[in-house]
């Protein structure tokens, strides 16, 4: 099995002189993943227990390059998620919900257009809920007019 699993990861992978760049699947947060003991699994963590060993319970496998999709066992060290958030602090990447000048959609998010969520976790965009609310009406008259439609054909 583990044999398999290595010539499927090295399949999934360019390696560049400094980097190894995932080509395989990706999660939505840029991670790669690989479908190791019945289930999706970050492919750096793949790459370290390939490489390296067994990864003990409670540590995280931490990118010292900072490149999402690099699986290069020499860039990967293990680490606590305060290790973690420490080198992120360190390196210049953490960027807090208070300090986002714009939503996803680049609408401003200035006191005047954004608001904390009711749980306090993230902030949200007033013009982006707007628009959103305004969709869901349109596709929802849209739906209620055909079922209208086809009851009376009926």
């Amino acid at each position: 099995m583990k044999g398999s699993l290595y010539l499927r990861f090295y399949a999934s992978v360019e390696q560049t002189p400094s980097c190894w760049h995932w080509r395989g699947g990706k999660y939505r947060n840029g991670y790669g993943k690989i479908s190791a003991r019945g289930a999706c699994r970050l492919a750096h963590r793949v790459s370290y227990e390939l490489h390296r060993g067994v990864i003990p319970q409670g540590l995280q496998v931490l990118h010292a390059c900072d490149n999402r999709r690099c699986v290069n066992p020499a860039h990967l060290f293990l680490g606590t998620q305060s290790d973690n958030l420490r080198d992120c602090v360190a390196k210049g990447r953490w960027v807090t919900h208070a300090r986002k000048g714009h939503c996803k959609r680049g609408h401003l998010l200035d006191d005047n257009n954004a608001y904390w969520s009711p749980d306090r976790t993230k902030r949200r965009c007033r013009t982006c809920d707007r628009l959103n609310r305004a969709n869901r009406y349109r596709r929802d008259r849209v739906l209620n007019e055909a079922m209208r439609k086809s009851k009376g054909a009926a």
